[in-house]
Formats: structure tokens, C-alpha cells, sequence
């Protein structure tokens, strides 16, 4: 599994992972969920394409972008098994939404202190991870159940991917 560092915007679009996630969107049975992952990576592609020239617009454009991935998450946790949990957000409160939005980048910016590596698996039917441990790497389907957050990282699991 090779990882290559993505140093802006335009290249995050088209990285491999991202290409895999846009495609996978279209993809989708109709859903809020559907909805809301298209509108996201629209929104996303128009930032991208008119930072040049109007940066506040393209600002707006990534705003609406974070916001629709938020109700997309939410949306799809609800229709797999998280109801009850995902229900506490409201997607009608933009402050709610910017809630969500931080604790993802927490999320990401502790999975990269712990060199975790995201990758198109080879039969491109799903995302995989890799992930530094004592014997060398550990290997995985990268599923959101995957991921455990965690306040001191003594006390996770061996089967767990350890944020925190």
C-alpha cells in the first residue's frame, strides 16, 4: 500500500482515494446520504476551480462542501445501524454540523501523528488502511467501525485502530 503526500486543494481531488470515494458516491443506492456526498464533492470541485479568482466565493463553496459531508455521514450512520447516535445531530443547526466537521479533523490529524496510511485496496472494492504496531504494519478494511477514539492510548484494544 503506497501513500503519497497531498500537499493542496486540487490534488486532494485527484488522488486515488478521492477518485474512489467520488465514484463510489455516484454510485449510491438514492438517498439523503447519496445526496448530500454529490452535492459535497460538487461544491468541493467548484472551490477548487474559482480559488484562483475569487477565493471568499470558493470559502463559501468548501463551507457548503464541509457541511453537505457532515449530513452525508450522518445520513448514511443512520441507514447502517447508528440511529440512535446520529440522531443527536441536528442537520438543521449549522453549529452542530461545524461540530462534527472539527472532530473529523481531530480524527485526521491524529491518525496521521500515527502514520496511518488510506489506500484503494486492489480490487478497488474498498478503502484499506495500514497502520504502524510492534511487529512491523497491520492491515485492514477501512470501515468507520474500524476507529475508536480514545483519551489514553493504554487502554485500547489489540483490534482496534487507536485516535487519540
Amino acid at each position: 500500500m503506497q501513500s503519497k503526500a497531498i500537499s493542496n486543494s486540487s490534488e486532494i481531488l485527484e488522488h486515488d482515494v478521492s477518485r474512489w470515494v467520488a465514484d463510489s458516491a455516484s454510485k449510491l443506492e438514492a438517498s439523503r446520504a447519496k445526496f448530500c456526498s454529490v452535492n459535497s464533492l460538487r461544491f468541493l470541485r467548484w472551490a477548487s476551480e474559482i480559488f484562483e479568482t475569487s477565493p471568499i466565493v470558493a470559502s463559501f463553496c468548501a463551507l457548503n462542501a464541509t457541511e453537505e459531508a457532515v449530513a452525508a455521514f450522518i445520513a448514511a450512520a443512520k441507514k447502517h445501524g447508528h440511529k440512535k447516535l446520529a440522531k443527536q445531530v441536528n442537520l438543521h443547526d449549522h453549529q452542530s454540523k461545524a461540530l462534527v466537521s472539527v472532530f473529523a479533523q481531530r480524527c485526521s490529524r491524529a491518525a496521521k501523528q500515527g502514520r496511518l496510511a488510506i489506500a484503494v485496496s486492489q480490487n478497488r472494492d474498498m478503502l484499506a488502511f495500514r497502520l504502524p504496531d510492534d511487529s512491523g504494519y497491520r492491515y485492514g478494511p477501512l470501515h468507520l467501525s474500524s476507529f475508536r477514539i480514545y483519551p489514553n492510548i493504554q487502554t485500547a484494544g489489540d483490534g482496534l485502530i487507536e485516535l487519540g
